[in-house]
């Protein structure tokens, strides 16, 4: 089959979709993606695409001329579309006018019944099992098979070398955490301070080195972090001076990465680094659904009884309520690194 596959969202859930293309490809399927503009290079490399398209250049003021992409996807004769994610619901009316006669759509409330797609559920609210296993429902549902969960993120060698050589040259012989602080408002996550006072306890390390990573609308977080830090020569700040694939290929020189429920946690979960993250045990919210299962990452949560009682009362994100604590997120990060860590003598 030719299949389309639409996800139009976030940078973190189309990397969290690609087990869907791999098994769409490796079942012997014809795979395009259409996404944002700000997501496709998370496709670059990937040989289970054939074509990546960008909703911007198929029509520029989508949602508002969805019919123009209706019609465009008529003209490329495709057998199946796929909408891992159906939302804004002008997707479904695109597809449900687009001629194409096998469509399937998640999250897609009453409007995906209204236009006749294969309507799956998700199943997140009950928090059982990882977003990536939940989103190839959409390949078993069409009698087609999976092939592991785990993400991609390719990287061809001439970016993971100069990567090493940026790292080498900043860091030689020393092992990297990269901390990003950030997440997009998508989840509950500490204050900057709190990252910065971490990346105080690490450097304090004498072979470990601090990398701050981040878009650059997110640099006023490190306003928060110590001098200390910011001035000290085993740290360097790269919030808003990386491209997302040069970003990639810089973690994959990390040791370890600390990052919540966000974008470059699910590239670390495609590299197979290990992480450390702070993480709601809110069911919808929890590890078991947006963390990392690489082996021996971490994630750390609060007492369930306190974000079940806490969302009960209000739905909104917070920042664990002193839950979670920088030492523990500091004593995380040193058992996953190993005992090797030594404090300086000063």
């Amino acid at each position: 089959m030719k299949i389309l596959l639409v996800r139009v969202d976030r940078i973190g859930d189309l990397v969290l979709t690609t087990p869907l293309i791999r098994s769409l490809a490796l079942s012997g399927h014809y795979v395009d993606a259409l996404v944002r503009a700000s997501t496709k290079d998370v496709l670059l490399q990937n040989p289970f695409i054939v074509e990546r398209f960008t909703l911007e250049e198929i029509v520029p003021q989508f949602p508002k001329n969805w019919m123009l992409l209706a019609k465009w996807i008529r003209s490329r004769a495709y057998d199946a579309i796929i909408l891992p994610y159906a939302n804004p619901k002008a997707l479904l009316f695109a597809s449900f006018l687009s001629g194409v006669k096998l469509r399937v759509a998640m999250w897609s409330g009453i409007w995906g019944r209204l236009t006749f797609h294969k309507c799956l559920r998700s199943g997140v609210k009950k928090g059982r099992r990882h977003l990536s296993d939940m989103i190839l429902d959409c390949a078993r549902v069409l009698d087609i098979s999976t092939h592991g969960m785990r993400p991609d993120f390719f990287l061809s060698d001439a970016e993971k070398n100069a990567a090493r050589k940026e790292m080498e040259e900043r860091f030689f012989g020393l092992k990297i955490v990269g901390i990003h602080p950030g997440c997009s408002g998508n989840t509950c996550n500490l204050h900057s301070k709190e990252y910065g006072e971490l990346a105080l306890k690490l450097i304090e390390m004498k072979n470990i080195a601090v990398v701050g990573t981040g878009i650059a609308s997110e640099t006023h977080l490190f306003e928060a972090w110590p001098l200390k830090v910011l001035n000290h020569s085993r740290f360097y700040n790269a919030c808003g001076k990386w491209t997302l694939r040069e970003l990639a290929a810089r973690m994959s020189t990390f040791s370890i990465m600390v990052a919540v429920g966000t974008g470059p946690l699910h590239i670390a979960n495609a590299l197979e680094l290990k992480t450390v993250s702070p993480f709601c045990a809110f069911p919808a919210l929890s590890a078991v659904v947006w963390g990392n299962p690489t082996p021996k990452s971490i994630a750390i949560s609060p007492h369930a009884e306190y974000c079940l009682l806490r969302r009960k009362h209000t739905y909104t994100h917070c920042d664990f309520g002193g839950q979670i604590s920088v030492d523990d997120i500091f004593s995380a990060v040193i058992n996953c690194m190993g005992t090797s860590c030594k404090k300086t003598d000063a």
